[in-house]
């Protein structure tokens, strides 16, 4: 349970960073240890993952919001948000990576609106949760992105037939060349 109390103060404190920028307080594990705990043990009984439990409690925040980000938000989960999560990328065999693909931009998009910066640049940034084949197919001709996620973008076009599939028949054929790349 620490484990994921840890895990769930890790990625909410980068959330929480993204969204309040230079506004945003120092938050101490050890201040707010028995919130974490108490959101882990939501997660768990919502079986979602960390992440999908953090990203729920920040996709749809409201302006006014804003001003009483706190662990304790925890306590009162987004159950709705989370169960379009699983129900998107759940307990299934085979994931729909257009999809997956529409979520993930919409997310950047939503980091883009309230960071200010580029998309090259959210992603460019190991600091953002977002998985590399992601990265990669958005900007296939970023050195940068390739340098940094080629390898875990090559493993999962290998073992999964599915995204396989998604990147061999990409409208894209600078996306589609990267498939071509690893075939060869």
């Amino acid at each position: 349970m620490d484990n994921l109390a840890s895990k769930i103060y890790e990625l909410f404190m980068q959330r929480y960073k993204i969204v309040l920028g230079k506004a945003a307080a120092d938050i101490h594990y050890d201040d707010y240890r028995s919130d974490w705990e108490q959101a882990a043990k939501l997660c768990q009984e919502l079986n979602a993952s960390p992440e999908d439990f953090i990203r729920a409690q920040f996709d749809e925040l409201k302006p006014y919001e804003l001003a009483t980000l706190s662990p304790v938000m925890l306590h009162h989960p987004r159950r709705h948000v989370i169960y379009k999560y699983q129900k998107l990328f759940g307990n299934i065999e085979k994931v729909d990576y257009n999809k997956f693909f529409m979520v993930l931009d919409i997310e950047l998009k939503k980091i883009k609106t309230l960071t200010k910066k580029s998309e090259l640049e959210i992603l460019s940034d190991e600091c953002y949760n977002f998985p590399g084949w992601f990265r990669l197919v958005k900007f296939p001709e970023s050195e940068k992105i390739k340098k940094y996620y080629f390898n875990s973008f090559e493993s999962l076009y290998i073992q999964d037939a599915s995204f396989n599939s998604y990147i061999r028949n990409h409208s894209d054929k600078k996306v589609a060349q990267l498939g071509r790349q690893i075939d060869a």
